[in-house]
Formats: structure tokens, sequence, C-alpha cells
């Protein structure tokens, strides 16, 4: 059993450079999901999020940092906004998944991985932002569970501006699972945007979404059993 933390979900990219020195680099907002599942829809960091000079959120992490004991690296800490205050959820000693990296390098100009390198060998890491932006990530699943029959992006998304990088993970015919079955195999797609704030980046990844093209026909038995 787990105590139910009811809020909104975030997690916080932290540089930890020494026993009492832990630094909130980029807060990541996650993108709401359906009640029925545990997956991850998408992400965005936004260099004028508050929360990256909230004296309480500093608090809290620095805190598990120390409870733990970690003394040097780049974490993920994932943390739910109660009403009583943030709550740690879990701390992963690792770069944060689902490219948040690169979504903190074009929000924020800050480079995770060469920070965790210089951590790590001795140097001087650069924590200073050079970019004031917001960049965000969705991750496309699948309506219904069945047979996957076609899945396309319109022409020219790619050359949108606003538009880094829109990537099929699927080829069709191939079985999928609609939540709350869905598993991270069952991600159909997922595109990456930069804009100048937080609405603006949520915006165009709808407009994304949007544009689409999926075709699944529903299966007539439970998908699960069939891999």
């Amino acid at each position: 059993m787990e105590e139910w933390l009811d809020g909104a979900e975030i997690s916080v990219e932290t540089a930890v450079l020494g026993p009492g020195d832990a630094r909130i680099l980029a807060v990541t907002r996650k993108e709401s999901a359906p009640m029925t599942t545990t997956q991850e829809y998408g992400h965005v960091i936004c260099a004028s999020d508050p929360l990256l000079h909230d004296g309480e959120l500093a608090a809290v992490v620095s805190g598990a940092v120390a409870a733990l004991g970690l003394t040097c690296g780049v974490l993920c800490i994932e943390l739910m906004l109660t009403a009583t205050g943030p709550r740690v959820v879990e701390v992963n000693a690792r770069l944060g998944g689902d490219l948040l990296p690169l979504l903190a390098y074009h929000a924020l100009g800050i480079d995770l991985a060469q920070i965790a390198a210089a951590l790590a060998t001795g140097a001087q890491p650069n924590l200073e932002p050079t970019r004031r932006a917001a960049a965000g990530i969705r991750f496309a699943y699948p309506d219904v569970s069945g047979v996957l029959e076609r899945l396309t992006f319109p022409v020219g998304v790619h050359r949108l501006p606003y538009v880094e990088r829109a990537v099929l993970s699927l080829r069709p015919p191939t079985y999928v699972s609609a939540p709350p079955l869905a598993t991270l195999a069952d991600r159909l797609a997922h595109w990456v945007v930069v804009a100048q704030d937080a609405p603006a980046c949520r915006f165009l990844l709808a407009d994304v979404a949007r544009n689409l093209d999926v075709s699944i026909t529903a299966s007539a038995h439970a998908v699960s059993c069939t891999r």
C-alpha cells in the first residue's frame, strides 16, 4: 500500500554539487493523463516557471537529497504539489527520461548531460541558463485497443518552425493497447515543440496532436493476451 497524494505532479531536475548543496535547474510540469493510467502523456519545461525560485520546494528537494546522503550528480526528483505542500514521490539518481534533458536545453539553454559529466569528472559545471523559452513533449497513445492500420503525420509538419521533432514510434499493422492496459510499447508517436512560454507551448503541442492521422481497428479479443 502507498499513501494517496492528490495534486499536480512535477519533476525537479537537480544538480548536487556537494553535501548540503542541491540546486534546482529546471521544473518539469507533467501533462495531464487519464486517471486510469500511470503512463506519461507529456511534459513542459518553462524558463519562467515560478517554482524555480520557490523556497518551500527547494527545502523539500534539499531535505530529500540530504536524507539519502547524495553528494554529487544530476537527479530527477518527482514530487506531487499537494494542498499541504510538495511531497516527494521518488528520487532518481540519473537524468530524467522522456527527453527531459532536451526540453531543458531548448527552454533554458542548460545541458544536463554536460553538467552530470562535469560533476563526475571533478570539473566546474555551467549551471547558468542562457535562454528564456518553453519546450514541451507529448506522447500519443491509442484511443482503443486493436490493430493499428494507419499512422502518419501531415506532410510538412517537420518543417514547422516550432516543431523540433515529430517521430512515429510504430508501424502498421501491429497490435496496440489503449489505457489502462497501455505500456510504453504502445506509444504511437511523440513530438517536441518550442515556444515563448508554457501556454503557447501547450497550444502548439495540442495543434500537432490534432493533425496526427491514426486508424485502429478495434480488437475482438484482449490485446494483452496476443503478445
